[in-house]
């Protein structure tokens, strides 16, 4: 019986020593992947840090490109702008000297008509009328074409 109590306490020591060297292995490998996982997690930041890097490059370069073709389009609009304001000035100076030599036109036309007969005094004046009215109109178009430039 003391025996037996003896072989008991034995096999329960070899046992207790048995599962405190498999613990032992157990917490060794634990600590093992523990620490691959640590330099595996260290390994992600590092790369997380590069891309996050490329991509603030890539975003910067874009960035830059899109500000360039923006003034490009700005002064493009700009140019176009000065190129029609100047076409509409041309225009509007040739319409005024029109203006001023139908205006001629018409005063040397009267004064010829006034030898001639009353009737044919006020057709031609009247056509002189039209023909300033059709010149104000085209002014007026002008101006307008101006004003939408």
């Amino acid at each position: 019986s003391v025996r037996d109590v003896q072989d008991v306490s034995g096999d329960i020591r070899q046992e207790l020593k048995n599962r405190s060297t498999k613990a032992t292995q157990l917490d060794g490998r634990l600590q093992t992947k523990l620490n691959e996982l640590a330099s595996d997690v260290k390994d992600l930041e590092a790369s997380a840090r590069e891309s996050l890097a490329e991509v603030d490059r890539v975003s910067d370069l874009l960035m830059e490109q899109v500000l360039t073709r923006r003034l490009e389009l700005e002064t493009t609009i700009h140019r176009i702008k000065q190129e029609k304001l100047v076409k509409c000035n041309e225009m509007q100076q040739k319409v005024v000297e029109a203006k001023s030599a139908l205006s001629s036109s018409t005063t040397k036309i009267e004064a010829v008509l006034k030898e001639y007969d009353y009737d044919v005094l006020e057709s031609a004046a009247n056509v002189a009328r039209e023909l300033e009215g059709a010149s104000k109109k085209s002014n007026t178009a002008l101006q307008q074409k101006r004003l939408i430039a």
